[in-house]
């Protein structure tokens, strides 16, 4: 594995706002949208505390628990997260499965109250759903060069 790629890669993934996420629909074709980057957005939460994401490229997402996200990874949980960085010409395509975490403390850990206009109830109001990304594989590209990884 080159480690300057690894390392390149895993710092594309904590440092841009946004993150695309890509699941499957109830046809079997792919469904594409925008999320907040909380490797970013919420950097304290997971990098310490119950909510600590231990292993490159596990993540935690935010959606709404009414959106089409969740009925599509309840019925079928790969996804592909995308993050990319238009001005130095990174991009990162990880594959894995998502998860939705019930566990209190880590949802509480993560939350934040700027979120309750977003999710109608607030934190335990029922239509915040917080899920975790376990990545399988992933595809870093810079400099004309691609670089796989298996996780």
């Amino acid at each position: 594995m080159n480690e300057v790629a690894f390392e390149a890669a895993r710092a594309l993934a904590a440092r841009t706002k946004f993150v695309t996420c890509s699941t499957i629909d109830e046809n079997g074709g792919p469904d594409t949208r925008l999320l907040f980057n909380l490797s970013r957005m919420r950097k304290k939460a997971l990098t310490e505390g119950p909510a600590r994401c231990e292993r490159p490229f596990i993540t935690l997402l935010g959606t709404n628990t009414s959106s089409r996200k969740i009925s599509h990874i309840r019925r079928d949980n790969r996804v592909c997260l995308y993050y990319a960085d238009q001005k130095t010409f990174e991009g990162l395509s990880v594959k894995g499965r998502l998860e939705e975490v019930l566990d209190a403390d880590i949802r509480r850990a993560v939350w934040t109250p700027a979120w309750e206009m977003y999710y109608y109830g607030g934190l335990n109001g029922g239509d915040f759903s917080l899920l975790r990304f376990i990545p399988e594989q992933a595809r870093y590209y810079h400099g004309l060069q691609c670089h796989d990884f298996e996780l």
